[in-house]
């Protein structure tokens, strides 16, 4: 009997012997990282695939293709890939970034799925050579915060506050404040009055009563004069002269006291006034006369140009 099984054991260990192979050995380790453990909406989360190949395996790249990654609750972004060597052999990373814009997931899903490898020695090989074995990924799930209440209810609209009653000044600000638009704008229209000359015109048609009434007590004061000598009729006369000339620039606006008498006469001309031009120039020509010529005044010509002035200050002079 014992002889029996002693040569069943030997008839099973015979055709390892024979083959000098052993056991399969996963040429392939595979590590899964994320670098954050929940996410708001909307963030780009780095999701990680580590490969470490031993020896001259590597890896079927369509498996890890954005397309068939199991990804629920988000949507990949773009991927990148590493290779680096390695003491046992090389490295394979495959970094996906992924992102969720969806309202309604509580989460981000990566379902475990495998990935195949071979052995590069087969590449060229006429023959189909099948995949040296397969790796799983391990699932991940990654958790999702909204800023929206939990339960998906919206607060309620807040309802407007009651309108209070309108107090009783108010009434009274239209009015106020057309008030000061009026009192602002009386200056401008005036400054386009002026602008056009009507204030002007006003002016000298309507002597102000305080010259008026100076330049009646100034006439009284030179009616009161009796100059007998040259001298005295000099004066006079050139006080009689600006007397005159004054009233001319208020009554029509004409710069008299910068004009000779010619050019007075030749303004009072074209006015609409009420005044003989030839008068009033031969009582200024009279006036300069007796102030720079070389003769002396005739008794009478005082006599004659005071009268001449009275009359035209009081408006008769024709």
């Amino acid at each position: 009997m014992r002889l029996l099984l002693s040569l069943l054991v030997a008839s099973l260990a015979l055709p390892a012997a024979l083959s000098g192979q052993s056991p399969a050995v996963p040429k392939v380790t595979v590590q899964v990282s994320i670098d954050r453990t929940a996410a708001w909406i909307g963030d780009r989360v780095h999701y990680t695939i580590e490969f470490l190949c031993e020896g001259d395996a590597d890896l079927l790249a369509e498996d890890l293709a954005k397309e068939k990654l199991p990804l629920r609750g988000g949507e990949v972004l773009s991927v990148e890939t590493e290779h680096e060597p390695s003491a046992a052999g090389s490295v394979r990373r495959w970094r996906y970034t992924i992102t969720s814009y969806a309202v309604d997931a509580a989460e981000i899903s990566i379902e475990s799925f495998p990935v195949r490898y071979f052995s590069r020695r087969t590449i060229g090989s006429t023959t189909q050579t099948p995949p040296a074995g397969q790796v799983t990924v391990a699932r991940r799930v990654l958790a999702l915060r909204s800023t929206l209440p939990d339960g998906g209810r919206l607060p309620e609209l807040r309802e407007p506050a009651a309108l209070r009653v309108q107090p009783g000044y108010l009434r009274y600000l239209r009015p106020a404040g057309l008030v000061l638009v009026a009192i602002a704008i009386v200056p401008v229209a005036l400054m386009l009055l002026d602008a056009g000359g009507w204030i002007r015109r006003a002016r000298a048609t309507r002597p102000r009563r305080e010259s008026r009434r100076r330049h009646a007590t100034a006439l009284e004061e030179l009616t009161l004069l009796q100059p007998a000598s040259h001298q005295d009729r000099v004066r006079a006369l050139a006080q009689l002269d600006h007397l005159v000339r004054d009233h001319l620039r208020l009554t029509t606006g004409i710069p008299a006291h910068a004009l000779t008498p010619a050019e007075i006469g030749d303004e009072l001309k074209g006015r609409p006034e009420r005044t003989d031009a030839h008068t009033v120039e031969s009582l200024l020509a009279r006036c300069e006369r007796a102030r720079y010529a070389p003769d002396p005044v005739p008794s009478d010509a005082w006599n004659e140009s005071l009268s001449t002035a009275q009359a035209l200050l009081r408006g008769r002079a024709q």
